[in-house]
Protein backbone atom coordinates (compact mmCIF):
# COMPACT_ATOMS: atom_id res chain seq x y z
CA UNK A 1 0.00 0.00 0.00
CA UNK A 2 1.50 3.13 -1.29
CA UNK A 3 2.12 6.28 1.40
CA UNK A 4 0.60 9.31 -0.11
CA UNK A 5 1.14 12.80 0.66
CA UNK A 6 -1.76 15.60 -0.73
CA UNK A 7 -0.28 18.76 -1.67
CA UNK A 8 -3.79 21.16 -1.96
CA UNK A 9 -3.52 24.89 -2.71
CA UNK A 10 -4.87 26.27 -0.17
CA UNK A 11 -5.01 28.88 2.71
CA UNK A 12 -4.57 27.21 6.59
CA UNK A 13 -6.84 25.08 7.55
CA UNK A 14 -9.09 25.09 10.97
CA UNK A 15 -11.77 23.66 12.18
CA UNK A 16 -14.47 24.28 9.26
CA UNK A 17 -11.55 24.17 6.56
CA UNK A 18 -13.60 22.74 2.95
CA UNK A 19 -11.72 21.87 -0.26
CA UNK A 20 -13.60 21.39 -3.82
CA UNK A 21 -15.99 18.75 -3.44
CA UNK A 22 -14.32 16.49 -6.46
CA UNK A 23 -11.09 16.88 -4.11
CA UNK A 24 -12.94 16.00 -1.12
CA UNK A 25 -14.41 12.74 -2.82
CA UNK A 26 -11.37 11.96 -4.08
CA UNK A 27 -9.51 12.07 -0.58
CA UNK A 28 -12.09 10.10 0.93
CA UNK A 29 -12.14 6.85 -1.69
CA UNK A 30 -8.31 6.99 -1.28
CA UNK A 31 -8.54 6.45 2.29
CA UNK A 32 -10.69 3.30 1.63
CA UNK A 33 -8.91 1.54 -0.97
CA UNK A 34 -6.52 -1.22 -0.40
CA UNK A 35 -3.86 0.11 -2.74
CA UNK A 36 -3.32 3.74 -1.12
CA UNK A 37 -3.10 5.48 2.12
CA UNK A 38 -3.11 9.17 2.64
CA UNK A 39 -0.15 9.55 5.67
CA UNK A 40 -0.39 13.69 5.48
CA UNK A 41 -1.91 16.49 3.50
CA UNK A 42 0.06 19.75 2.79
CA UNK A 43 -1.66 22.86 2.72
CA UNK A 44 -0.02 25.20 0.49
CA UNK A 45 -1.02 29.00 -0.28
CA UNK A 46 -1.09 30.21 -3.67
CA UNK A 47 1.86 32.38 -4.38
CA UNK A 48 1.18 35.85 -4.57
CA UNK A 49 0.67 36.98 -8.32
CA UNK A 50 2.66 39.44 -10.53
CA UNK A 51 1.11 43.21 -10.93
CA UNK A 52 -1.20 43.11 -13.63
CA UNK A 53 -1.99 45.64 -16.22
CA UNK A 54 -5.68 47.66 -15.71
CA UNK A 55 -6.99 45.55 -19.55
CA UNK A 56 -6.04 42.20 -17.55
CA UNK A 57 -7.55 43.20 -14.57
CA UNK A 58 -10.91 44.26 -16.81
CA UNK A 59 -10.67 40.42 -18.30
CA UNK A 60 -10.19 39.07 -14.54
CA UNK A 61 -13.00 41.05 -13.36
CA UNK A 62 -15.81 40.31 -16.62
CA UNK A 63 -14.16 36.39 -16.33
CA UNK A 64 -15.45 36.24 -12.51
CA UNK A 65 -18.50 37.69 -13.21
CA UNK A 66 -18.89 35.05 -16.07
CA UNK A 67 -17.99 32.40 -13.73
CA UNK A 68 -20.39 33.36 -10.95
CA UNK A 69 -23.96 33.28 -13.57
CA UNK A 70 -22.80 30.39 -15.25
CA UNK A 71 -22.33 28.22 -11.62
CA UNK A 72 -25.00 29.84 -10.58
CA UNK A 73 -27.74 28.91 -13.42
CA UNK A 74 -26.03 26.44 -15.25
CA UNK A 75 -23.61 24.38 -12.87
CA UNK A 76 -25.01 20.72 -12.56
CA UNK A 77 -26.39 19.60 -9.48
CA UNK A 78 -23.46 17.44 -7.85
CA UNK A 79 -21.11 20.33 -9.10
CA UNK A 80 -17.11 19.04 -8.50
CA UNK A 81 -16.00 22.89 -7.79
CA UNK A 82 -18.50 23.65 -4.75
CA UNK A 83 -17.26 23.31 -1.07
CA UNK A 84 -17.43 20.52 0.77
CA UNK A 85 -15.63 19.33 4.25
CA UNK A 86 -13.12 16.69 4.31
CA UNK A 87 -13.71 13.25 5.32
CA UNK A 88 -14.24 12.34 9.21
CA UNK A 89 -11.61 9.15 8.49
CA UNK A 90 -8.94 11.97 7.65
CA UNK A 91 -9.39 13.80 10.46
CA UNK A 92 -6.53 12.43 12.43
CA UNK A 93 -4.67 12.59 9.04
CA UNK A 94 -0.81 14.99 9.63
CA UNK A 95 -1.67 18.53 8.39
CA UNK A 96 1.49 20.51 7.16
CA UNK A 97 0.97 24.31 6.41
CA UNK A 98 4.58 25.36 6.04
CA UNK A 99 5.82 23.56 2.78
CA UNK A 100 9.22 25.46 2.12
CA UNK A 101 12.39 26.80 4.58
CA UNK A 102 14.50 23.97 6.11
CA UNK A 103 12.58 22.93 8.87
CA UNK A 104 9.49 22.37 6.39
CA UNK A 105 11.76 20.13 4.32
CA UNK A 106 13.09 17.52 7.33
CA UNK A 107 9.35 17.45 8.29
CA UNK A 108 9.03 15.71 4.92
CA UNK A 109 11.36 13.75 4.91
CA UNK A 110 10.22 12.02 8.30
CA UNK A 111 6.97 11.22 6.76
CA UNK A 112 8.47 8.63 4.83
CA UNK A 113 6.22 8.87 1.92
CA UNK A 114 6.25 7.33 -1.55
CA UNK A 115 4.49 9.40 -3.41
CA UNK A 116 3.31 13.50 -3.12
CA UNK A 117 0.43 13.76 -5.03
CA UNK A 118 -0.63 17.59 -6.49
CA UNK A 119 -3.98 17.67 -7.47
CA UNK A 120 -3.44 21.38 -9.54
CA UNK A 121 -0.73 22.85 -11.36
CA UNK A 122 -0.27 26.04 -9.22
CA UNK A 123 0.66 23.90 -6.36
CA UNK A 124 3.83 23.74 -4.06
CA UNK A 125 5.97 20.58 -5.80
CA UNK A 126 7.91 18.70 -3.65
CA UNK A 127 11.35 17.55 -4.17
CA UNK A 128 11.67 14.33 -5.72
CA UNK A 129 13.81 12.69 -3.30
CA UNK A 130 11.41 13.62 -0.53
CA UNK A 131 9.12 10.75 -1.61
CA UNK A 132 10.44 7.28 -2.88
CA UNK A 133 8.62 7.31 -6.15
CA UNK A 134 8.67 11.46 -6.29
CA UNK A 135 5.54 13.76 -7.23
CA UNK A 136 2.51 13.02 -9.08
CA UNK A 137 0.90 15.99 -11.00
CA UNK A 138 -2.53 15.93 -12.03
CA UNK A 139 -2.14 18.53 -14.84
CA UNK A 140 -5.12 19.76 -16.93
CA UNK A 141 -4.53 21.88 -19.76
CA UNK A 142 -5.44 25.35 -20.40
CA UNK A 143 -4.85 29.52 -18.80
CA UNK A 144 -6.17 32.53 -18.68
CA UNK A 145 -4.26 35.80 -18.18
CA UNK A 146 -1.03 35.82 -17.92
CA UNK A 147 -0.28 35.09 -14.22
CA UNK A 148 -3.77 33.47 -12.76
CA UNK A 149 -4.28 29.69 -14.73
CA UNK A 150 -7.55 28.49 -15.09
CA UNK A 151 -7.37 25.16 -16.37
CA UNK A 152 -9.62 24.62 -19.66
CA UNK A 153 -11.00 27.85 -20.55
CA UNK A 154 -8.87 27.88 -23.61
CA UNK A 155 -10.13 24.79 -24.51
CA UNK A 156 -13.97 25.44 -23.91
CA UNK A 157 -13.64 28.93 -25.78
CA UNK A 158 -12.16 27.35 -29.07
CA UNK A 159 -14.32 23.91 -28.67
CA UNK A 160 -11.61 21.88 -28.12
CA UNK A 161 -11.13 18.47 -26.64
CA UNK A 162 -9.22 19.09 -22.68
CA UNK A 163 -6.26 17.03 -22.01
CA UNK A 164 -5.97 15.34 -18.61
CA UNK A 165 -2.65 14.20 -17.62
CA UNK A 166 -1.10 12.56 -14.46
CA UNK A 167 2.31 13.24 -14.61
CA UNK A 168 4.87 11.55 -12.81
CA UNK A 169 7.90 14.26 -11.55
CA UNK A 170 11.31 12.52 -11.26
CA UNK A 171 14.78 14.43 -10.63
CA UNK A 172 14.74 17.94 -11.67
CA UNK A 173 16.67 17.94 -14.38
CA UNK A 174 14.89 15.09 -15.92
CA UNK A 175 11.49 15.44 -18.00
CA UNK A 176 7.68 14.04 -16.30
CA UNK A 177 6.38 10.75 -17.93
CA UNK A 178 2.85 10.21 -18.61
CA UNK A 179 1.23 7.55 -16.10
CA UNK A 180 -2.44 8.24 -17.51
CA UNK A 181 -3.88 10.42 -20.29
CA UNK A 182 -7.69 10.96 -20.92
CA UNK A 183 -9.31 13.48 -23.75
CA UNK A 184 -12.63 15.00 -22.33
CA UNK A 185 -15.26 17.03 -24.74
CA UNK A 186 -15.82 20.86 -23.64
CA UNK A 187 -19.74 21.56 -23.33
CA UNK A 188 -20.39 24.43 -25.75
CA UNK A 189 -22.75 26.42 -23.32
CA UNK A 190 -21.39 26.09 -19.99
CA UNK A 191 -18.34 26.27 -18.37
CA UNK A 192 -19.28 24.66 -15.19
CA UNK A 193 -20.63 22.16 -16.80
CA UNK A 194 -16.99 21.49 -18.61
CA UNK A 195 -15.13 21.52 -15.19
CA UNK A 196 -17.05 20.10 -13.26
CA UNK A 197 -17.33 16.80 -15.85
CA UNK A 198 -13.40 16.91 -16.09
CA UNK A 199 -12.65 17.03 -12.24
CA UNK A 200 -15.18 14.30 -11.84
CA UNK A 201 -13.37 12.42 -14.24
CA UNK A 202 -10.24 13.42 -13.00
CA UNK A 203 -10.98 11.64 -9.76
CA UNK A 204 -11.25 8.38 -11.76
CA UNK A 205 -8.00 9.29 -12.87
CA UNK A 206 -5.92 9.80 -10.04
CA UNK A 207 -7.14 6.79 -8.49
CA UNK A 208 -6.34 4.35 -11.68
CA UNK A 209 -2.96 5.67 -11.56
CA UNK A 210 -2.09 4.85 -7.75
CA UNK A 211 -3.59 1.55 -8.31
CA UNK A 212 -1.67 0.90 -11.40
CA UNK A 213 2.18 2.40 -9.29
CA UNK A 214 0.99 0.11 -6.26
CA UNK A 215 0.69 -3.11 -8.04
CA UNK A 216 4.16 -2.53 -10.80
CA UNK A 217 6.06 0.17 -8.77
CA UNK A 218 9.18 0.96 -10.04
CA UNK A 219 8.33 -1.73 -13.50
CA UNK A 220 5.87 0.46 -13.85
CA UNK A 221 7.60 3.83 -14.11
CA UNK A 222 10.81 2.61 -16.08
CA UNK A 223 8.18 1.80 -19.09
CA UNK A 224 6.64 5.15 -18.92
CA UNK A 225 6.63 7.30 -21.75
CA UNK A 226 8.17 10.81 -21.51
CA UNK A 227 5.36 13.95 -21.44
CA UNK A 228 5.68 15.66 -24.91
CA UNK A 229 4.59 19.45 -24.18
CA UNK A 230 1.28 20.89 -24.71
CA UNK A 231 1.03 23.47 -27.57
CA UNK A 232 0.81 26.80 -26.12
CA UNK A 233 -2.02 29.02 -27.38
CA UNK A 234 -2.49 33.10 -26.88
CA UNK A 235 -5.36 32.64 -24.11
CA UNK A 236 -8.69 34.36 -25.36
CA UNK A 237 -9.77 37.76 -24.20
CA UNK A 238 -13.59 37.79 -23.12
CA UNK A 239 -14.90 39.44 -26.08
CA UNK A 240 -13.67 36.50 -28.21
CA UNK A 241 -15.53 34.53 -25.93
CA UNK A 242 -18.74 36.91 -26.19
CA UNK A 243 -18.59 36.76 -29.95
CA UNK A 244 -18.61 32.82 -29.79
CA UNK A 245 -21.17 32.06 -27.29
CA UNK A 246 -23.52 34.70 -29.21
CA UNK A 247 -22.90 33.04 -32.34
CA UNK A 248 -23.44 29.36 -30.55
CA UNK A 249 -26.36 30.25 -28.87
CA UNK A 250 -28.13 32.14 -32.04
CA UNK A 251 -27.28 28.99 -33.95
CA UNK A 252 -29.06 26.43 -31.31
CA UNK A 253 -32.12 28.88 -30.30
CA UNK A 254 -32.99 31.64 -33.13
CA UNK A 255 -33.82 28.64 -35.84
CA UNK A 256 -36.49 27.52 -33.46
CA UNK A 257 -38.08 30.48 -32.16
CA UNK A 258 -38.55 31.82 -35.69
CA UNK A 259 -40.24 28.28 -36.90
CA UNK A 260 -37.22 28.19 -39.67
CA UNK A 261 -36.14 24.77 -40.90
CA UNK A 262 -34.20 22.31 -38.39
CA UNK A 263 -31.94 20.01 -38.53
CA UNK A 264 -31.82 16.65 -37.52
CA UNK A 265 -30.85 12.80 -37.98
CA UNK A 266 -31.10 10.85 -41.00
CA UNK A 267 -30.78 7.00 -41.99
CA UNK A 268 -28.10 6.76 -45.21
CA UNK A 269 -28.39 3.25 -46.94
CA UNK A 270 -26.46 2.24 -50.18
CA UNK A 271 -25.40 -1.10 -51.79
CA UNK A 272 -22.23 -2.58 -51.01
CA UNK A 273 -19.85 -2.50 -53.35
CA UNK A 274 -16.45 -4.39 -52.39
CA UNK A 275 -14.70 -1.50 -54.36
CA UNK A 276 -16.00 1.23 -51.89
CA UNK A 277 -14.23 1.30 -48.70
CA UNK A 278 -16.30 1.21 -44.91
CA UNK A 279 -15.05 4.73 -44.70
CA UNK A 280 -15.93 6.21 -47.86
CA UNK A 281 -19.05 8.81 -48.05
CA UNK A 282 -20.27 8.21 -51.18
CA UNK A 283 -23.53 6.95 -52.81
CA UNK A 284 -25.51 6.65 -49.76
CA UNK A 285 -29.26 7.55 -50.34
CA UNK A 286 -31.40 8.94 -47.00
CA UNK A 287 -34.51 7.60 -45.81
CA UNK A 288 -36.30 10.54 -44.74
CA UNK A 289 -38.53 10.95 -41.54
CA UNK A 290 -42.24 12.19 -41.13
CA UNK A 291 -41.62 15.89 -39.85
CA UNK A 292 -42.39 14.56 -36.00
CA UNK A 293 -39.92 12.90 -35.39
CA UNK A 294 -36.52 11.77 -36.56
CA UNK A 295 -34.65 8.29 -37.17
CA UNK A 296 -30.95 7.48 -36.08
CA UNK A 297 -28.57 4.66 -34.85
CA UNK A 298 -29.40 2.54 -37.89
CA UNK A 299 -28.74 -1.49 -37.20
CA UNK A 300 -29.19 -4.23 -40.03
CA UNK A 301 -30.06 -7.84 -39.52
CA UNK A 302 -30.77 -10.75 -42.00
CA UNK A 303 -33.53 -13.50 -41.35
CA UNK A 304 -34.66 -16.45 -43.23
CA UNK A 305 -33.10 -14.11 -46.54
CA UNK A 306 -34.68 -10.87 -45.80
CA UNK A 307 -33.00 -7.83 -44.92
CA UNK A 308 -34.78 -5.86 -41.77
CA UNK A 309 -33.04 -2.34 -40.51
CA UNK A 310 -34.06 -1.38 -36.96
CA UNK A 311 -33.69 1.95 -35.71
CA UNK A 312 -34.30 4.44 -33.12
CA UNK A 313 -37.58 6.13 -33.77
CA UNK A 314 -37.25 9.36 -31.82
CA UNK A 315 -40.82 11.56 -31.26
CA UNK A 316 -40.57 15.11 -30.79
CA UNK A 317 -44.04 15.26 -29.13
CA UNK A 318 -43.33 12.57 -26.49
CA UNK A 319 -39.73 13.79 -26.20
CA UNK A 320 -38.21 9.86 -26.32
CA UNK A 321 -37.79 7.04 -28.79
CA UNK A 322 -38.76 3.68 -29.80
CA UNK A 323 -37.65 1.36 -31.88
CA UNK A 324 -38.87 1.30 -35.26
CA UNK A 325 -37.95 -1.47 -38.06
CA UNK A 326 -38.66 -1.94 -41.69
CA UNK A 327 -38.27 -4.32 -44.53
CA UNK A 328 -35.18 -3.60 -46.87
CA UNK A 329 -35.92 -5.35 -50.22
CA UNK A 330 -32.58 -6.16 -52.33
CA UNK A 331 -32.02 -2.76 -53.67
CA UNK A 332 -31.98 -1.23 -50.28
CA UNK A 333 -35.43 0.15 -50.49
CA UNK A 334 -37.19 0.46 -47.59
CA UNK A 335 -41.43 -0.77 -46.94
CA UNK A 336 -43.42 1.42 -44.38
CA UNK A 337 -41.51 0.96 -41.12
CA UNK A 338 -43.53 -0.07 -37.73
CA UNK A 339 -43.23 0.18 -34.29
CA UNK A 340 -41.61 -2.80 -32.39
CA UNK A 341 -40.62 -2.11 -29.27
CA UNK A 342 -41.98 0.76 -26.99
CA UNK A 343 -41.14 0.96 -23.15
CA UNK A 344 -42.29 3.79 -20.30
CA UNK A 345 -38.23 5.66 -21.36
CA UNK A 346 -35.88 6.63 -24.22
CA UNK A 347 -34.84 3.68 -26.17
CA UNK A 348 -31.76 3.81 -28.76
CA UNK A 349 -28.71 1.76 -30.53
CA UNK A 350 -30.96 -1.84 -30.93
CA UNK A 351 -28.49 -3.87 -31.24
CA UNK A 352 -30.18 -7.25 -32.73
CA UNK A 353 -28.07 -10.54 -32.84
CA UNK A 354 -28.53 -14.88 -33.15
CA UNK A 355 -27.66 -17.06 -30.33
CA UNK A 356 -28.57 -20.72 -30.80
CA UNK A 357 -31.53 -20.26 -32.58
CA UNK A 358 -33.20 -17.36 -30.62
CA UNK A 359 -33.10 -13.28 -31.78
CA UNK A 360 -32.39 -10.85 -29.15
CA UNK A 361 -31.86 -7.14 -28.78
CA UNK A 362 -30.44 -4.87 -26.75
CA UNK A 363 -31.42 -1.24 -26.99
CA UNK A 364 -29.96 1.34 -25.37
CA UNK A 365 -31.82 2.43 -21.70
CA UNK A 366 -29.15 4.60 -20.37
CA UNK A 367 -32.11 6.76 -19.02
CA UNK A 368 -33.90 3.21 -17.06
CA UNK A 369 -30.04 2.78 -15.48
CA UNK A 370 -29.82 -0.64 -17.11
CA UNK A 371 -28.14 -2.91 -19.99
CA UNK A 372 -31.26 -5.51 -21.27
CA UNK A 373 -31.54 -8.09 -23.07
CA UNK A 374 -35.34 -8.75 -25.24
CA UNK A 375 -35.91 -12.25 -26.80
CA UNK A 376 -38.15 -11.96 -30.30
CA UNK A 377 -41.24 -14.23 -29.57
CA UNK A 378 -42.35 -12.97 -32.96
CA UNK A 379 -39.81 -11.61 -34.78
CA UNK A 380 -39.23 -8.55 -35.71
CA UNK A 381 -42.81 -7.77 -34.46
CA UNK A 382 -42.69 -9.00 -30.53
CA UNK A 383 -40.20 -8.67 -28.07
CA UNK A 384 -39.93 -10.05 -24.57
CA UNK A 385 -37.90 -8.89 -21.68
CA UNK A 386 -35.63 -11.90 -21.24
CA UNK A 387 -32.92 -11.12 -18.95
CA UNK A 388 -31.30 -7.88 -17.09
CA UNK A 389 -27.41 -7.86 -17.37
CA UNK A 390 -26.74 -5.04 -15.55
CA UNK A 391 -28.57 -2.92 -13.42
CA UNK A 392 -28.26 0.40 -11.12
CA UNK A 393 -25.31 0.97 -14.34
CA UNK A 394 -24.76 4.27 -16.46
CA UNK A 395 -24.11 2.24 -19.85
CA UNK A 396 -24.47 3.45 -23.19
CA UNK A 397 -24.39 1.89 -26.89
CA UNK A 398 -23.71 -2.21 -25.39
CA UNK A 399 -22.24 -3.85 -28.71
CA UNK A 400 -21.72 -7.34 -28.91
CA UNK A 401 -18.87 -9.66 -30.33
CA UNK A 402 -18.74 -13.50 -30.34
CA UNK A 403 -15.11 -15.50 -30.92
CA UNK A 404 -13.54 -18.15 -29.94
CA UNK A 405 -16.50 -19.37 -26.97
CA UNK A 406 -16.27 -16.07 -25.37
CA UNK A 407 -19.00 -13.50 -25.44
CA UNK A 408 -17.64 -10.05 -25.40
CA UNK A 409 -19.08 -6.51 -24.41
CA UNK A 410 -18.09 -3.42 -25.96
CA UNK A 411 -19.57 -0.39 -24.03
CA UNK A 412 -19.70 3.16 -23.02
CA UNK A 413 -19.31 3.68 -19.45
CA UNK A 414 -19.22 6.53 -16.92
CA UNK A 415 -19.88 7.06 -12.90
CA UNK A 416 -22.62 9.34 -13.87
CA UNK A 417 -21.03 12.51 -13.41
CA UNK A 418 -19.06 12.71 -16.82
CA UNK A 419 -20.00 11.92 -20.72
CA UNK A 420 -20.85 8.01 -21.46
CA UNK A 421 -18.73 9.00 -24.79
CA UNK A 422 -15.40 9.80 -22.62
CA UNK A 423 -14.82 5.72 -21.90
CA UNK A 424 -15.00 2.36 -23.67
CA UNK A 425 -14.79 -0.99 -21.29
CA UNK A 426 -14.92 -4.50 -22.18
CA UNK A 427 -16.43 -7.24 -20.22
CA UNK A 428 -16.12 -11.09 -21.05
CA UNK A 429 -18.18 -14.14 -20.55
CA UNK A 430 -18.91 -17.56 -21.50
CA UNK A 431 -22.52 -17.23 -21.60
CA UNK A 432 -25.21 -15.06 -23.58
CA UNK A 433 -26.58 -14.28 -19.68
CA UNK A 434 -23.70 -14.26 -18.04
CA UNK A 435 -22.02 -13.69 -15.49
CA UNK A 436 -19.85 -11.13 -16.76
CA UNK A 437 -16.48 -9.99 -16.11
CA UNK A 438 -14.61 -6.47 -16.46
CA UNK A 439 -11.86 -6.53 -18.22
CA UNK A 440 -8.59 -5.90 -16.18
CA UNK A 441 -7.62 -3.05 -18.51
CA UNK A 442 -11.08 -1.32 -17.64
CA UNK A 443 -11.62 1.47 -19.41
CA UNK A 444 -9.78 0.35 -22.66
CA UNK A 445 -10.10 3.90 -24.23
CA UNK A 446 -10.13 6.73 -22.22
CA UNK A 447 -10.48 9.57 -24.94
CA UNK A 448 -13.82 11.43 -26.06
CA UNK A 449 -12.73 11.10 -29.76
CA UNK A 450 -12.67 7.22 -30.39
CA UNK A 451 -13.94 5.48 -27.26
CA UNK A 452 -17.73 5.20 -27.99
CA UNK A 453 -19.40 2.52 -29.61
CA UNK A 454 -21.44 2.92 -33.05
CA UNK A 455 -22.07 -0.20 -34.46
CA UNK A 456 -21.57 -3.86 -34.37
CA UNK A 457 -17.90 -5.07 -35.29
CA UNK A 458 -17.04 -6.46 -38.76
CA UNK A 459 -14.25 -8.24 -40.68
CA UNK A 460 -12.30 -6.49 -43.26
CA UNK A 461 -9.53 -8.28 -45.13
CA UNK A 462 -9.62 -11.15 -42.34
CA UNK A 463 -8.72 -8.26 -39.41
CA UNK A 464 -11.76 -7.77 -37.15
CA UNK A 465 -12.69 -3.09 -37.35
CA UNK A 466 -14.74 -1.49 -34.06
CA UNK A 467 -16.63 1.37 -35.41
CA UNK A 468 -16.71 4.08 -32.73
CA UNK A 469 -17.69 7.78 -32.29
CA UNK A 470 -15.64 11.10 -32.63
CA UNK A 471 -17.60 12.98 -29.47
CA UNK A 472 -14.75 15.74 -29.27
CA UNK A 473 -16.06 18.91 -31.58
CA UNK A 474 -19.73 17.32 -30.44
CA UNK A 475 -21.56 14.55 -29.52
CA UNK A 476 -21.90 12.00 -32.79
CA UNK A 477 -19.61 14.58 -34.64
CA UNK A 478 -17.60 11.75 -36.96
CA UNK A 479 -17.04 8.19 -37.55
CA UNK A 480 -13.75 6.31 -36.82
CA UNK A 481 -12.69 2.71 -37.33
CA UNK A 482 -10.24 0.69 -35.59
CA UNK A 483 -8.83 -2.32 -36.50
CA UNK A 484 -8.81 -4.94 -33.29
CA UNK A 485 -5.01 -6.08 -32.82
CA UNK A 486 -5.20 -7.46 -29.69
CA UNK A 487 -8.50 -8.89 -28.03
CA UNK A 488 -7.79 -11.47 -24.94
CA UNK A 489 -9.25 -11.65 -21.20
CA UNK A 490 -6.00 -10.07 -19.95
CA UNK A 491 -5.14 -7.34 -22.57
CA UNK A 492 -6.29 -5.37 -25.34
CA UNK A 493 -5.24 -3.42 -28.10
CA UNK A 494 -6.51 -1.35 -31.12
CA UNK A 495 -5.08 0.72 -34.17
CA UNK A 496 -6.94 3.66 -35.62
CA UNK A 497 -7.41 2.85 -39.34
CA UNK A 498 -9.99 5.21 -41.12
CA UNK A 499 -12.01 7.97 -40.21
CA UNK A 500 -15.58 9.24 -41.97
CA UNK A 501 -15.72 12.73 -41.27
CA UNK A 502 -19.37 14.86 -41.78
CA UNK A 503 -17.80 17.84 -43.96
CA UNK A 504 -16.96 14.89 -46.71
CA UNK A 505 -20.80 15.26 -47.46
CA UNK A 506 -22.24 18.92 -48.51
CA UNK A 507 -24.63 19.86 -45.19
CA UNK A 508 -23.72 17.00 -43.38
CA UNK A 509 -22.35 18.33 -39.74
CA UNK A 510 -22.28 15.00 -38.02
CA UNK A 511 -22.44 10.69 -38.57
CA UNK A 512 -22.30 8.68 -35.62
CA UNK A 513 -23.36 5.01 -36.31
CA UNK A 514 -22.44 2.55 -38.97
CA UNK A 515 -23.50 -1.16 -39.62
CA UNK A 516 -23.13 -3.49 -42.71
CA UNK A 517 -24.45 -6.77 -44.32
CA UNK A 518 -22.78 -8.73 -47.09
CA UNK A 519 -24.83 -6.76 -49.76
CA UNK A 520 -25.92 -3.58 -47.75
CA UNK A 521 -24.30 -0.76 -45.31
CA UNK A 522 -26.05 1.55 -43.14
CA UNK A 523 -24.80 4.78 -41.70
CA UNK A 524 -26.75 7.88 -39.88
CA UNK A 525 -26.41 11.45 -40.72
CA UNK A 526 -27.62 14.95 -39.59
CA UNK A 527 -28.47 17.42 -41.89
CA UNK A 528 -30.20 21.04 -41.92
CA UNK A 529 -33.68 19.99 -43.89
CA UNK A 530 -33.36 22.05 -45.98
CA UNK A 531 -30.46 21.02 -47.89
CA UNK A 532 -32.13 17.92 -48.85
CA UNK A 533 -33.56 17.61 -52.36
CA UNK A 534 -36.65 20.55 -52.24
CA UNK A 535 -38.63 18.07 -53.93
CA UNK A 536 -38.77 15.45 -51.23
CA UNK A 537 -42.20 15.45 -48.78
CA UNK A 538 -41.58 13.57 -45.33
CA UNK A 539 -44.50 11.52 -45.07
CA UNK A 540 -44.82 8.06 -42.70
CA UNK A 541 -44.08 6.33 -46.05
CA UNK A 542 -40.25 6.06 -46.42
CA UNK A 543 -38.73 8.17 -49.15
CA UNK A 544 -34.89 7.74 -49.77
CA UNK A 545 -33.16 10.69 -51.42
CA UNK A 546 -29.86 11.89 -52.45
CA UNK A 547 -28.91 14.56 -50.09
CA UNK A 548 -27.76 17.79 -51.88
CA UNK A 549 -26.58 20.98 -50.71
CA UNK A 550 -23.08 23.17 -49.04
CA UNK A 551 -21.62 22.44 -46.22
CA UNK A 552 -22.40 24.56 -42.86
CA UNK A 553 -21.21 24.33 -39.18
CA UNK A 554 -25.27 25.08 -38.35
CA UNK A 555 -27.11 22.76 -36.89
CA UNK A 556 -24.45 20.70 -35.02
CA UNK A 557 -26.17 18.24 -32.00
CA UNK A 558 -25.52 18.41 -28.96
CA UNK A 559 -24.09 15.75 -26.49
CA UNK A 560 -27.27 13.61 -24.69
Amino acid sequence: MLRVGIVLRSPRPDAGHQVAAWAADLLKRLQASSFAHVAAILHCEQERQNPVSLREHAERLIFRIYEHLDERYMAPNVYALSKSHLSEDLAMVRTVCDCSGAKAEASLRDLQLDVFLCLDTQTFRPRSDFARYGSLLLDVTGTFGSDEAVPMWQEHVLGEVIITRMLQLGPEDAPPKVLYETATAVNLFSFAETRSAVHWKAVEVVLRSLNALDEKRDSLLQSLPVSSPIREKNSPRMATFARRELRRWSRAHIPKAVKADFAKWFIGIRSRDERVPFDSPADYRLLVSPSDRFYADPFLFEFEGKAWLFFEDFRYEERRAVISCCELNGNGEPQAPFEVLRLPFHLSYPFVFENEGEIYMIPESRSNRTVSLYRAVNFPHEWTLDIELFTDVHMVDTTLHREDDTWWMFVGVSNGKYSNSDELCIYFADKLHGPWTPHPQNPVVSDVRRARPAGRLFKENGRWIRPSQNCGPAYGYGLVFSEIELLTREAYRERVIGFLEPESIPGNTANHTYGRTQGLEVIDRFFIESRLAEAVTCSIQPTLVAPTGEATESGMPQKR
